[in-house]
């Protein structure tokens, strides 16, 4: 049995970019949690990641599987500095992206 990869993705995202751009794009890609009624209603709503699954690293960097790589570049094009590759992934992270 070979190993299973994934896609390891860094991103920086351009200080020129204005304040509610920037919040836009963050929530586009993690999600947010949505209230309505003052609070009474909750609701979480998801980002691109949370509709792929993904592991977060640290600030700005997350593992996804290979085959959604193609989908995270097309987020970012245009809108952000991207580094990524592909790594071989540990037993933790198989779990958590559900790769048998």
């Amino acid at each position: 049995m070979g190993k299973k990869t994934g896609c390891l993705v860094a991103f920086k995202v351009s200080g020129r970019l204005k304040a509610a751009a920037r919040t836009r794009l963050f929530r586009q890609l993690y999600g947010w949690r949505d209230k309505s009624q003052y609070g009474k209603y909750e609701y979480q709503r998801a980002g691109l990641l949370g509709k792929i699954g993904y592991v977060p690293v640290i600030r700005g960097v997350f593992i996804v599987k290979t085959t959604d790589r193609k989908k995270v570049m097309k987020f970012f094009k245009g809108k952000a500095q991207l580094f990524s590759r592909e790594i071989i992934l540990s037993a933790r992270d198989k779990n958590s992206l559900r790769i048998k």
